[in-house]
């Protein structure tokens, strides 16, 4: 992808985009807020803290429906090349979006730890608001388990993404988008449910004593499943998101 081919699609969609991108600053500041206010004012603000947060994470993976109205008779004529206009659609909404939006929220953590003298302002907030011992339970998971978690809801967007574009009717699109995105939520919850059963069950069957370690142990494993499966999923959904949206464009 070369920079003048670059500018050319950044050209196409550059109000939608910075429509987006303003409602991804704005639900971060809010998350942001609510959070300084269950911090320091309240904790009966933590409803408020989770439902912006929602939001925060919601305008991300809605931020692909910048490419709403999309041209097909225009993105024809483009002389671009197939794998330049995929490329495109993934590097927006999958590193741009994501990436500006976590540093406008870290960044707004390290100037309140400079201005509250709290050098790991966040967690300290975290362990101080929910819970103590909670940073030492965040750190019982290894890395690959928040890896995990990026890739599905990187998956999330992607598909959100496909979606739009393979959609030829354009009155249809946002529609679809949601369809889809509230589809694999579900599919995302039935999955460490089913796992959670077979395990449950398989647990009863062996009738072993419910002590602390077995517990534990139980939930470790459970952990460990789910994600492995969702990982593979996403990485598998990755790759045919990536072909389709080749394909798509190689058409057209």
């Amino acid at each position: 992808m070369t920079t003048n081919h670059l500018s050319i699609m950044y050209g196409l969609y550059r109000r939608p985009l910075h429509k987006a991108a303003i409602t991804c600053c704005v639900t971060t500041l809010c998350a942001f807020v609510s959070f300084l206010l269950m911090s320091y004012v309240s904790q009966r603000f933590i409803g408020l803290y989770m439902f912006t947060s929602v939001a925060m994470s919601a305008s991300l993976v809605f931020s692909s429906l910048a490419f709403n109205r999309r041209d097909t008779t225009l993105m024809r004529q483009l002389p671009i090349s197939a794998a330049t206009k995929t490329l495109f659609y993934i590097i927006i909404p999958i590193i741009f979006f994501p990436c500006a939006t976590q540093g406008l929220w870290w960044g707004l953590c390290i100037v309140a730890g400079l201005v509250t003298s709290t050098p790991d302002f966040y967690w300290q907030t975290i362990e101080r608001v929910f819970a103590t011992g909670v940073i030492e339970w965040i750190n019982r998971f290894p890395m690959w388990f928040y890896i995990c978690i990026s890739i599905v809801n990187n998956i999330l967007t992607m598909t959100v993404v496909l979606a739009i574009v393979i959609c030829t009717r354009p009155e249809r699109r946002t529609l679809r988008a949601v369809m889809t995105y509230v589809g694999l939520i579900i599919s995302y919850g039935l999955i460490p449910g089913l796992i959670g059963f077979i395990l449950g069950v398989n647990d009863g069957l062996n009738g072993e004593p419910h002590t602390p370690e077995a517990v534990s142990l139980i939930v470790n494993r459970y952990l460990e499943m789910t994600f492995f499966i969702i990982g593979i999923i996403s990485i598998v959904a990755t790759g045919w998101c990536v072909r389709v949206l080749y394909r798509h464009f190689s058409r057209i």
